[in-house]
């Protein structure tokens, strides 16, 4: 996987000025053309600016002058497809900001050499239908929005070819786009041996906001375990909480349950049949949901964690 940090800025001389600020690691740079309006762009000072290979994408409507950028020295053009162009050096994409198409359909008639659908799933079906398209090379799928998150960040363990990721949060180009601080983290420098045998997410509602997977991943390379750690947000809780309890492919072996869902959870837990640690059934609400050796274990961590800050206080009332 490669990191691509996407620049959408105002103008070509803003744009060019952000990509020479940009010192944090990174794989390649997008340039959102569409950003500067009716300014003329320079792709021979653009492309002077980076030693980083560029993509020059065109998100308003119409495209990229091709010819000029490519013959400027851009190394990719993004074209929005349909528009089908036989160049190496064309990034075919597919964008749909409400739902979600039919990928497989997609990918069989999206023809280029490299292919990126960006899709805005709903629920955990949708994501797992993004997932469930990658393994062709040279492809990048991307889930869009805050319900997207989940399969926006697990999809390079499963082979996705490109993250577009913002230079940071007040530069956002795309609903749910991570910003490099958070890629890094998630993803480290050895980015092309990322994989994940495990899935684990935090679930709530809001969650998109949620620096777990900048802390969990970045933990499980440290230890060398082959696992994910994602977002899930929903208005419903048994739409992760059921695939979880039947294993079901791209689902997570594993769930940390914040706001609203903690009772949801013990709920749940007790339809299931699940491991009821102490601490959760005596605070009645459960904050992890994990499978272990076939069966479903419920704790609530929160109490071990309050436990461990009253004794480094000596107030006698809270």
């Amino acid at each position: 996987m490669q990191l691509v940090v996407t620049i959408y800025e105002k103008t070509p001389d803003a744009a060019i000025e952000v990509i020479r600020g940009i010192d944090a690691d990174h794989d390649a740079i997008e340039v959102r053309a569409d950003a500067f309006g009716e300014h003329a762009i320079d792709w021979s000072a653009i492309r002077a600016a980076t030693a980083k290979p560029v993509i020059a994408t065109n998100r308003g409507g119409g495209h990229v002058d091709i010819d000029a950028a490519l013959g400027a020295g851009i190394d990719f053009v993004d074209v929005e497809w349909p528009g089908d162009v036989a160049d190496d050096r064309v990034v075919l994409s597919h964008h749909d900001y409400d739902g979600m198409p039919d990928i497989d359909d997609l990918l069989r008639r999206m023809r280029a050499r490299h292919v990126k659908i960006a899709a805005t799933p709903h629920n955990f079906a949708g994501n797992a239908r993004l997932l469930a398209a990658l393994g062709n090379k040279n492809t990048t799928i991307i889930g869009m929005g805050a319900r997207g998150l989940y399969s926006r960040i697990l999809a390079p363990f499963f082979g996705s070819e490109l993250q577009f990721v913002s230079v940071d949060e007040t530069r956002s180009a795309a609903p749910g786009q991570l910003t490099l601080a958070q890629a890094l983290a998630i993803y480290g420098p050895n980015r092309e041996a990322l994989r994940a045998d495990k899935i684990f997410a935090i679930v709530g509602n809001p969650a998109a906001h949620s620096g777990s997977p900048t802390i969990h991943n970045a933990i499980f390379r440290e230890r060398g375990v082959a696992a994910a750690y994602s977002i899930f947000e929903t208005a419903d809780f048994l739409d992760i909480a059921a695939p979880f309890a039947r294993g079901e492919r791209f689902a997570p072996d594993g769930l940390s349950v914040t706001a609203p869902f903690k009772e949801d959870a013990l709920m749940f837990a007790e339809s299931v049949g699940a491991e009821i640690r102490a601490n959760a059934r005596e605070a009645g609400a459960v904050n992890t949901l994990v499978r272990i050796a076939g069966r479903i274990v419920a704790d609530n961590t929160d109490v071990d964690g309050f436990k461990a800050l009253i004794k480094m206080t000596t107030a006698r009332t809270a």
